[in-house]
């Protein structure tokens, strides 16, 4: 029979095996809760609706309560659920910040596509609160004004060009300087997560973005040029230094601001300042009120499209198929044995930076049905991944962690093997420009780069696909050359800077309007 005190004692149970420290009985109060909320049948519409009344005076305890629910049911009701009070502003704009984040997150790495309106919605929600409290107004810089040889980049985060978003931004101030002519200064908006205030109202592992150690002003070597960056503190920085920062950047005057990858807190900062563009990190449009919404991929929703002209903004296609400039890797071959792997095993990447999430159950059962029905088969786990493993997928795979040697290790492996997530297109991307095959679930980064030949559609195709690239050497071979030709023929026909070129001059038409 259904009680909720039951259930609300599994939820506290969570909730103190995770906060102020993670206890060993985390995962098993965790596999409890599953159970309870399975077995007595509860709904979600039945759940939101007990918690909206049990804890209309707690926040904390309501939030709580959610966030462990998600965490037990993957359900992304939940997730929105929170999103909802957080329009409520009853907390302070660092932490809900940090509770947004982590929304954010859960909902990339498990590939759940948003309510396009509700984020906008919330995005602009909290970039008003921002602009709000810190009481400034800020007047459009009038076209005939601004220096045309200044842009700012904007983003959230920067890490380096292992990080294939961090990768693409340096890539666009590369191109903008190198062949345009700009003066490129790039923005970094940090807003560091804190770890234990957020944990007080998170019932899981804490998400963080990831910054340099600098902050301030600071040059990072980008192939042959020098790019410009500054990295603030949104969350440490008074209001005074903030005001102080955005006084500075008003007074530059740039001809239009390029964000990727940005955060929801300084979007209308940048809208109010000068002609602003957004470009997104992932699949879709971005969830912005930039003038100027960017999309890299063809065939975008249209009642996404349809949504962004009613709120007066304007739309853009353009090819960044061959924008990322590569690493510099050197010419030295590796071979699985160097791994210990033997070297007829027939070896499939997981790839990731977020591996401790998008290596779920389910995805760990999709592993074993590969290793039950074919006995040659070694994972190579690239990435950071702490987590156990069951015996019979631990036996056949290797840990590799961080690789700065990251393009050479990725030769000696012969298929990439997707989770279910939003990201990954990195590890894809020079998986098949070696060759190297590629399985992933539809409506992902990776499933937009890779395309129709390398799709399946739920994990029961992905397990038997597996098995036949193992055991068709034919096939392999088809699809091998399939992946090769396909980064060929995506990039040799695409002028880089023609498309960019695209973007520019649709900044200069909106600002000269402005």
């Amino acid at each position: 029979m259904k009680s909720f005190e039951n259930l609300c004692d599994r939820v506290l149970a969570v909730i103190n095996s995770n906060y102020p420290e993670r206890t060993d009985d985390y995962e098993s109060n965790i596999d409890a809760l599953t159970s309870e909320i399975k077995n007595s049948g509860w709904s979600p519409d039945e759940l939101l609706s007990l918690s909206d009344r049990a804890f209309s005076d707690d926040v904390q305890l309501h939030i709580l309560f959610l966030s462990a629910v998600y965490l037990s049911t993957s359900d992304p009701e939940y997730l929105v659920r929170i999103e909802n009070i957080m329009l409520t502003d009853p907390l302070d704009i660092k932490l809900t910040s940090a509770l947004l984040f982590q929304t954010r997150y859960y909902r990339f790495a498990g590939g759940k596509r948003d309510d396009y309106p509700f984020m906008r919605k919330l995005n602009r929600h909290l970039s008003e609160r921002f602009i709000r409290e810190l009481n400034v107004s800020i007047d459009m810089i009038p076209y005939e004004q601004r220096n045309h040889n200044l842009i700012f980049v904007v983003t959230g985060q920067l890490l380096g060009e292992r990080h294939a978003p961090s990768r693409l931004v340096l890539s666009l101030c590369w191109y903008l300087q190198k062949y345009f002519g700009y003066l490129v200064q790039l923005l970094v908006m940090g807003e560091p997560v804190d770890i234990n205030s957020t944990a007080a109202y998170w019932a899981g592992d804490i998400v963080t973005p990831n910054y340099f150690p600098d902050w301030g002003d600071q040059v990072y070597r980008f192939h042959d040029e020098d790019i410009h960056y500054y990295q603030i503190d949104l969350n440490s920085a008074s209001r005074d230094k903030q005001i102080e920062v955005i006084g500075a950047l008003y007074y530059k005057q740039p001809e239009f601001i390029l964000q990727f990858g940005g955060f929801p807190r300084t979007d209308l900062l940048w809208r109010s300042m000068s002609t602003f563009i957004s470009i997104p990190a992932g699949n879709n449009y971005d969830i912005s009120d930039a003038h100027l919404l960017v999309s890299y991929q063809k065939n975008q929703a249209e009642e996404e499209e349809e949504f962004i002209h009613s709120q007066g903004q304007e739309t853009l296609y353009i090819n960044l198929k061959s924008l990322p400039l590569t690493e510099n890797a050197t010419e030295k071959k590796y071979s699985k044995e160097a791994f210990g792997i033997d070297k007829d095993s027939f070896v499939i990447s997981i790839i990731g930076n977020r591996l401790d999430d998008e290596i779920t159950d389910e995805f760990k059962a999709v592993m074993s049905r590969i290793l039950a029905e074919n006995e040659n088969v070694a994972f190579v786990i690239i990435g950071i991944y702490e987590l156990p493993l069951p015996e019979d997928i631990d036996t056949h795979t290797v840990r590799l962690g961080y690789r700065e040697d990251f393009v050479q290790t990725v030769r000696i492996t012969d298929l990439f093997l997707n989770p279910k997530r939003s990201g990954g297109a990195g590890g894809a991307l020079r998986s098949l420009i070696n060759g190297i095959p590629v399985i992933t679930l539809p409506d992902c980064d990776v499933s937009a780069f890779a395309g129709e030949d390398f799709i399946c559609k739920d994990y029961e195709e992905m397990i038997s696909l597996a098995h036949r690239y193992i055991t068709d050497n034919t096939f392999y071979k088809e699809q091998s050359d399939k992946a090769r030709a396909s980064q060929k023929n995506k990039t040799a026909d695409v002028d880089i800077k023609a498309e960019l070129q695209k973007l520019i001059d649709k900044a200069v038409e909106l600002g000269r309007a402005q």
